[in-house]
């Protein structure tokens, strides 16, 4: 074959092969408006080029008077190259689209700025997209408002949705400031402090230097004692009764003499005359043997009176003394009166209870003497047995 007729051969099966390529193109849609060959057309042409090369021109002949099978190759090859074109043409938009992704908790304003969807100019813009979807439709006045107020459920709904999420990635954002007490203004740490217990108390102070300084001032070690003894606030006579190694003076009293008033047996009880009610009284152990399991009665009746001056005589040195208080401001005026009741008729209460025998000192010189209280508030002893009572 001459050389004019492998042109005619290359020219025709190359304008065959364009041909075919864009009747592909064409059917699925992906033809372009530039025109040219495929990549399937361009393979064609340089194998017929190495086989005219290479002296092969009789396979090419036999090959170009195969239509048919030339077409149906072309064919597949084109729709593998068209796959492949628009594989990549959906991995370029996913890419971009990934890339113009804004979280979902930011909105786009009209000048293209980003605010968050749970803020006033998202919520406004959302607003003047309603008023001028309805002022774009007149007929919708005339009708129901439901549709309204469907839009500004999904609109809320939306932002709570927003800021939920938002408050959750902060949360969850390992990059953000923990929150932790060391970060905590002092006043705040104190404050903190003033609701905890004395083992609590205590226990902070081992934590840091600054922690020790804290709950060493007295006031909250003072609150403590109050709390649990409150005429220690206003009986100083009381402080010799716990302890007599702390000084009134010493300006860290309330923090040494916790520990004591904390470990005292205490106990409440109802006080009461035969046929009257006195008052309600806190009853707190300050010297002798303990109460056992038995402890005070929940109600005692001062049966009997008699004459402070038997008391020296009355109570026997193994005796329990017991410190009284009214347990409530309400308690405090019968307790009152029936300390002054006492004192000017000079006697001792006295209530029974089986074997067991309790006796209502009033301030008086046996109190200050025997017990070294000088105070105004009412003693009182609890013991088994005593000599019996002389008319």
């Amino acid at each position: 074959m001459n050389e004019n007729q492998r042109r005619h051969v290359v020219d025709t099966d190359g304008d065959q092969e364009v041909s075919v390529e864009r009747t592909t193109k064409e059917g699925l849609g992906l033809t372009s408006s530039g025109g040219g060959e495929s990549i399937s057309g361009r393979k064609r042409r340089a194998l017929l080029s190495r086989s005219s090369d290479s002296g092969e021109v009789s396979t090419t002949m036999e090959k170009s008077k195969e239509p048919e099978q030339w077409r149906a190759n072309d064919v597949e090859n084109a729709a593998d190259d068209s796959m492949i074109e628009a594989e990549e043409v959906r991995q370029a938009i996913t890419v971009e689209s990934n890339k113009r992704r804004r979280p979902q908790t930011l909105a786009l304003s009209k000048r293209g700025e980003e605010f968050p969807v749970d803020s006033v100019p998202c919520m406004v813009q959302e607003l003047e997209k309603l008023l001028q979807y309805i002022s774009a439709h007149p007929k919708l006045r005339e009708g129901s408002a439901s549709f309204m107020r469907d839009y500004l459920r999904t609109l809320l709904m939306v932002s709570s949705n927003s800021a939920a999420t938002e408050l959750t990635r902060k949360m969850q954002d390992s990059s953000a400031p923990k929150a932790s007490i060391e970060g905590l203004p002092n006043e705040l740490v104190k404050l903190i402090f003033s609701f905890l217990d004395g083992p609590d108390l205590a226990n902070v102070r081992l934590v840091c230097k600054q922690w020790n300084e804290f709950s060493c001032e007295d006031r909250f070690w003072r609150e403590l004692c109050i709390r649990l003894w409150p005429s220690l606030d206003t009986d100083k006579s009381t402080w010799r009764l716990i302890d007599e190694a702390v000084e009134a003076t010493d300006p860290s009293k309330w923090r040494k003499i916790y520990p004591k008033v904390a470990n005292r047996p205490r106990w409440k009880c109802r006080l009461q005359k035969t046929g009257k009610f006195i008052c309600n009284l806190n009853a707190h152990q300050i010297r002798g043997p303990g109460l056992g399991d038995q402890g005070l009665p929940y109600t005692l009746v001062v049966e009997r009176r008699f004459s402070l001056l038997h008391l020296n005589q009355f109570v026997l040195p193994e005796a329990t003394m017991l410190y009284f208080e009214p347990v409530t401001p309400e308690d405090r005026p019968g307790f009152e009166q029936f300390i002054d009741y006492l004192v000017k008729r000079s006697r001792a209460g006295l209530a029974l209870e089986g074997d067991r025998r309790f006796i209502f000192v009033p301030p008086c010189q046996y109190s200050q003497e025997k017990v070294n209280y000088d105070g105004h508030s009412l003693l009182g002893v609890v013991q088994i047995l005593f000599p019996p009572l002389q008319p």
